[in-house]
């Protein structure tokens, strides 16, 4: 073989390899920051643990949404759920906060909306009942 041609042995030092081919890793990991030993498989691997989202939270939310369908049935418990996933996401440190606080909110705003229009409907109500006794005019005293 020719000396420092392409027929040289490549693990060789000082040997070519084919042009775009990566050298091989080296065998053991290079010495850490202060000299200490650095493993390969542990580099930078770190596990970070998740906080877990409290399942009132995610309840009171959907019965604030879903109070849209079914009213006030799902109203009152958004209110109280929500109100319970806050209590619970202050002492625990869970993930759900905002969760809870769009749950509690559109409850009470779904709720309130309810009442507005069970007091909208009875004024109503008692208009229509209560126009048809009058004549319309003003009234002449004579008897």
């Amino acid at each position: 073989m020719s000396a420092g041609g392409y027929g040289t042995d490549p693990d060789q030092p000082g040997s070519y390899s084919q042009p775009g081919v990566p050298p091989p890793p080296p065998p053991y990991a290079q010495a850490g920051q202060y000299g200490q030993p650095v493993s390969p498989q542990y580099r930078y691997e770190y596990a970070v643990p998740m906080r877990r989202t409290n399942a009132l939270a995610v309840a009171a939310l959907s019965c604030g949404i879903g109070q849209v369908i079914a009213g006030p049935f799902a109203g009152v418990p958004a209110i109280i759920l929500g109100a319970m996933s806050l209590k619970q996401i202050r002492e625990s440190g869970e993930e759900g906060h905002a969760m809870a606080v769009v749950g509690l909110v559109l409850g009470i705003v779904g709720v309130v909306l309810f009442v507005l229009a069970i007091v909208g409907f009875a004024v109503f109500a008692d208009w229509v009942v209560h126009s048809g006794t009058s004549t319309g005019g003003p009234a002449t005293g004579t008897g």
